[in-house]
């Protein structure tokens, strides 16, 4: 009786692996589609690489028949492109939070350069000219800021945002020197 099952046994593990494992291949093209959509191409490269790496390898066991190598290549590309998609979202949401922050402080040294046009009366007025189109080129970097994070383009958002603060920053020491120096 043991034997008989041992038999069986074999059979199913044997008629399992006679044809290539098209569901765990479709599971992980799918994923790997998903982790694409969900913005692994930029946001988690190695993990999308290493898992089209492991469908390529699929590809590889099926041509040579190795049916049980296929499978395990299926199950590790898809397993790799469930990670990338969740590395990805988790990245977004780190960068969507660095552009609210910086956007925030941002807005506060446009507001600060704001009170300082109104409060520095002896300013020189080139310093008060610079700080003026400084504010303006703040406040546009902002906006443009913002709407590219609408979009999903959160570096270019961190980008615009720190430039612009960068500059701001620049022309508000100067005019405080300048201020200080005319005193």
């Amino acid at each position: 009786w043991r034997e008989a099952t041992v038999f069986v046994v074999w059979c199913a593990v044997m008629a399992a692996c006679s044809e290539p494992p098209v569901k765990e291949h479709d599971q992980a093209v799918a994923a790997v589609e998903t982790a694409r959509t969900a913005g692994a191409g930029t946001y988690a490269a190695e993990q999308l690489t290493a898992a089209t790496t492991a469908l390529g390898r699929y590809d590889q066991f099926v041509a040579e028949r190795d049916y049980k190598q296929a499978l395990g290549a299926a199950i590790e590309a898809r397993d790799l492109a469930f990670d990338a998609g969740r590395a990805a979202k988790a990245r977004q949401q780190a960068l969507a939070e660095d552009v609210t922050r910086l956007a925030a402080l941002l807005d506060a040294n446009i507001i600060a350069v704001d009170a300082d046009l109104k409060t520095r009366g002896r300013v020189p007025a080139r310093q008060q000219a610079a700080l003026k189109k400084s504010r303006a080129n703040a406040s546009l970097a902002l906006q443009k800021a913002r709407e590219a994070a609408t979009r999903g383009e959160y570096t270019t958002a961190i980008e615009r945002l720190n430039a612009a603060s960068a500059d701001l920053t620049t022309v508000r020491d100067k005019a405080t020197a300048a201020t200080r120096k005319g005193r």
